[in-house]
């Protein structure tokens, strides 16, 4: 009769850690989801940040490009003849690098 005394607190034992594994493999399950989604939403927060920062800088660019067409522009309009005869040059060397290629 020991023996079985024994036995039986053996198996409430066993069945006690049964539920604690069980709770501890919920409790884990549920953290790491939160753990996900939060790292999710950092994730989502940082990558908007980043576009935004993106379009910023865009946006100087492109300012900067208009700025300097504009220039080139106001300077081609005062100086026809010297931005013609820079084009033709500019033109000509190209095309003897290009014929060189062939």
């Amino acid at each position: 009769m020991p023996e079985s005394k024994a036995a039986e607190s053996l198996k409430e034992e066993f069945q006690s850690l049964k539920e604690d594994v069980a709770s501890l493999t919920k409790t884990l399950k549920e953290l790491s989801q939160e753990n996900i989604g939060n790292a999710k939403d950092k994730l989502k927060a940082k990558s908007q940040s980043t576009i935004e920062e993106l379009r910023k800088e865009f946006e100087n660019y492109k300012g900067e490009g208009e700025h300097l067409i504009q220039n080139l522009n106001d300077e081609i309009k005062a100086n026809p003849v010297a931005s013609l005869a820079i084009a033709c040059g500019v033109g000509f060397l190209l095309a003897k690098l290009i014929g060189r290629g062939k």
